[in-house]
């Protein structure tokens, strides 16, 4: 199962009558699974969905997601779990007590596929003597992909060659190199060349996924509403600590860099913060997920300060604009996309509303509107424009600027309405594509990007798109509504239950 040590119970000869098969070579014991060898692969396939494998329970075997994530949120109310300070500026408790109101919010975020087109899978060719091999995979890291082949025939990795290609999509998925592990190991098995495919639902089954996450803030403002301290803890477990050797997450003082990029309110200005990680472990398989951090921050900081901007009493671009007074660069996008999506026009009479959100992410500066309808009937919403305007230095290549960005929007606002993967007794429940949901072509909306270059230094743009979805959208959901979405994904049933509930 996707989050357990996997050991093949190879005493019974489990396998052994599978070999009759048509095309069948072997069944190859592997570190954490069991491969098939045939001659092609629909016979390998058919004669994986035969087998009868016992497997042993590993530390996640009780693992259930929704239970966690009540569990991590009981946690995050509890300031007396500490955890570790990822950022701390100004003096957090004299800002509160000065403060003329308090205000509190609590978001959460569920696991996520990376759900790439293309499943993963490797070809190897491992020499007679096992000590060398040629490898050739779309992955987001060769080098790490050369040093696992080799670690798995106790080689170097100069021994190893690898061939690149075109990734097939990664979103971080691709970063993590077990399918090479396998296509190597059963290379040798076999002495010959192997290509590895993993079907969608091994794919799915053994996912490593974006972390859930649950979130809670406290924001002190003064007279005039204005934010003068701001406190976020963020309850998760570990992306660093799982991909890295622990020696990695202790040498970066417990900040997991993966989990919380996006968290430290960089454009806007306020005193007193701190910024808090209290990581739980429960031994699930994660990855690095397209956007990483900002993916699920964004929606809880950009949300929360909607909510403060209306008990304010005050517009939501012009209390973004008075926030970030000493940045000018976030201020020109702000104000960019306000003009670009005609912000402060009259919408009743088209039954839509509009949210804004301000993202930074490795000091590229994205500001985003989306407008929405809702169906109240069914709950579900529907996004008819997203606007973005995009600050990532000296621009070298526009045009790719503009479709990375578009083509990060739509990938997001797919996991913000239909993308969750849910575990019972630390076993996946989804499968394929049957149930778990990615964004059809009817749901794309117009999206309109602007690419505003400075002369400030390159930073990369392949992820801004992605967490401005869930911010925006949620933000336009409160002002057509009143009513507030604290979690992801808007399933329609859950955009019902809080329309019920007259939730804010």
């Amino acid at each position: 199962t996707a989050y357990e040590i996997k050991e093949c119970d190879w005493s019974s000869d489990v396998c052994s009558s599978d070999l009759s098969m048509p095309g069948v070579i072997d069944v190859v014991k592997l570190p954490n699974g069991v491969g098939v060898l045939a001659k092609e692969i629909e016979q390998a396939f058919a004669a994986k969905n035969a087998l009868t494998v016992t497997w042993t329970n590993g530390p996640a075997a009780t693992y259930d997601s929704e239970k966690a994530l009540d569990e991590f949120m009981i946690v995050a109310r509890d300031k007396t779990q500490r955890g570790v300070d990822y950022l701390a500026t100004g003096d957090l408790d004299a800002g509160m007590k000065k403060s003329a109101k308090i205000m509190r919010a609590e978001y959460k975020t569920r696991h996520v596929y990376h759900a790439q087109m293309e499943p993963l899978n490797a070809t190897a060719s491992v020499a007679p003597d096992g000590k060398s091999a040629e490898i050739w995979c779309g992955t987001q890291g060769p080098t790490a992909a050369m040093n696992a082949a080799a670690q798995a025939l106790s080689t170097t990795p100069d021994k190893i060659k690898c061939n690149q290609h075109y990734l097939g999509g990664g979103y971080g998925r691709r970063s993590q190199q077990e399918v090479v592990v396998d296509a190597v190991l059963l290379s040798k098995a076999a002495g010959k060349p192997v290509k590895l495919v993993w079907q969608r639902e091994d794919d799915i089954k053994g996912g490593k996924f974006r972390p859930a996450t649950a979130h809670y803030l406290e924001a002190g403002l003064d007279a005039n509403g204005r934010i003068v301290a701001w406190h976020h803890r963020v309850i998760a477990e570990s992306v660093t600590g799982y991909t890295s050797p622990p020696e990695r997450l202790a040498a970066l003082g417990g900040k997991d860099h993966i989990l919380m990029k996006g968290s430290v309110l960089f454009a806007y200005d306020v005193p007193d913060k701190k910024i808090e990680f209290v990581r739980q472990q429960r031994g699930i398989r994660l990855s690095p997920w397209r956007g990483v951090g900002v993916g699920h921050n964004l929606p809880a900081i950009e949300g929360f300060i909607d909510e403060i901007a209306k008990a304010a009493g005050k517009d939501p671009l012009a209390y973004r604009l008075d926030l970030a007074s000493k940045n000018p660069r976030a201020q020109h996008l702000l104000r960019t996309v306000a003009e670009m999506s005609n912000w402060g026009a009259k919408r009743e009479s088209a039954g839509t509303a509009l949210g804004i959100a301000l993202e930074e992410k490795d000091e590229t500066l994205v500001a985003g509107v989306a407008e929405i309808s809702l169906d109240r009937a069914t709950g579900k919403i529907k996004v008819y424009n997203f606007w973005a305007a995009i600050d990532c230095g000296v621009n070298i290549q526009p045009f790719n600027t503009i479709t990375q960005t578009e083509g990060g929007i739509v990938y997001g606002i797919g996991h913000v309405f239909l993308e969750e993967i849910t575990h019972v007794n630390g076993r996946v429940q989804q499968s394929n594509f049957n149930d778990y949901r990615v964004l059809r072509m009817e749901d794309v909306p117009n999206i309109e990007v602007k690419v505003v270059s400075t002369d400030n230094k390159p930073t990369g743009v392949g992820e801004d798109g992605v967490p401005l979805t869930g911010a925006c959208i949620g933000n336009a959901l409160f002002a057509l509504t009143g009513v507030r979405m604290k979690e992801l994904p808007m399933t329609p049933a859950r955009v019902l239950a809080a329309l019920q509930q007259g939730r804010t």
